[in-house]
């Protein structure tokens, strides 16, 4: 599922690519879209109990350890992360104003047979270098 919405991030900013507009860089991965969005699914499996699924959860806790470790190694404070997770994910909130586990924030709880991307995934944003960035997202 993350693969499938970041393949289609990607296929939509080239679509939306004109070619009259010069790009100063190529579409990249979006490595804090997708720390978002693997901070969004593992808070979706934190509070949802129909959703959850220990395996699942247990991926997922592991690639946000591994994201947090990067966003920190790469210079960010832990103030500015716990910021970032509270404001993308609803981490932290205790009365969130949307409700994760119906729409579309349920839907980025991924299946078992995603976790081989999401490791890859994971692993590709963490040998990343340089301030966070956003690159191309929903």
């Amino acid at each position: 599922m993350i693969r499938a919405l970041l393949t289609s991030c990607a296929s939509l900013a080239v679509v939306l690519a004109s070619p009259a507009v010069p790009q100063e860089r190529e579409p990249s991965a979006g490595p804090l879209c997708v720390y978002a969005i693997v901070n969004v699914a593992a808070e979706v499996g934190r509070r949802c109990a129909t959703l959850h699924d220990a395996v699942v959860q247990s991926a997922l806790d592991k690639s946000v350890a591994t994201l947090d470790a990067w966003v920190l190694r790469e210079g960010w404070t832990q103030a500015e992360m716990i910021a970032f997770k509270r404001e993308q994910a609803h981490i932290g909130d205790p009365n969130p104003d949307v409700d994760l586990c119906t729409g579309d924030a349920a839907m980025f709880y991924p299946k078992r047979s995603y976790i081989p991307q999401l490791e890859t995934i994971t692993a590709r944003v963490a040998a990343t270098t340089g301030p966070p960035q956003w690159g191309d997202c929903l």
